[in-house]
């Protein structure tokens, strides 16, 4: 089953928001969240990261993640198992796609389906998403979340 890279034109916020997430649980199995790993970082986002923590599968220092490399430094990759609880979690905490910036929040949100390999990738400081998705998900999309199915593009 090919998958092709669909953009995500204007950002996913409240109920588009919602329908991606609440949709991503069929195909998804984790979300990614990441933290620029200093101090001040860390202290900052604590009310997030302590609110996520029961669904916490690993935290593992990388210099790329779906999206996005480092060249001369490392983030902390939170990796969380993803369900309903989850999701409403993550709904509590954002009303967007881009909410997930700094120095607030974790960034760059990421649904990984369960082989890791992405569903959705965002970087939220660029304002940028895509979904790596096969025809039929796509289709499925417009079933599920009429609002987010508009903003897919295939460039």
């Amino acid at each position: 089953m090919e998958r092709k890279r669909f953009l995500v034109s204007g950002e996913p916020r409240d109920s588009s928001y919602r329908e991606l997430l609440e949709g991503s649980c069929g195909p998804c199995a984790y979300a990614l969240l990441v933290v620029r790993d200093s101090a001040a970082d860390r202290a900052a986002l604590a009310p997030a990261t302590e609110a996520l923590s029961e669904w916490l599968v690993s935290r593992e220092l990388r210099s790329q993640w779906p999206g996005t490399i480092l060249y001369e430094d490392e983030a902390a990759i939170y990796r969380y198992r993803l369900d309903s609880g989850l999701v409403s979690r993550l709904l509590r905490l954002t009303r967007g796609l881009y909410d997930w910036m700094h120095p607030n929040l974790p960034e760059d949100l990421c649904l990984l389906r369960q082989d890791l390999e992405p569903w959705l990738v965002s970087i939220s400081h660029e304002r940028e998403a895509f979904m790596v998705l096969s025809e039929d998900e796509r289709t499925d999309i417009s079933r599920f979340a009429p609002l987010l199915a508009p903003l897919l593009r295939y460039p």
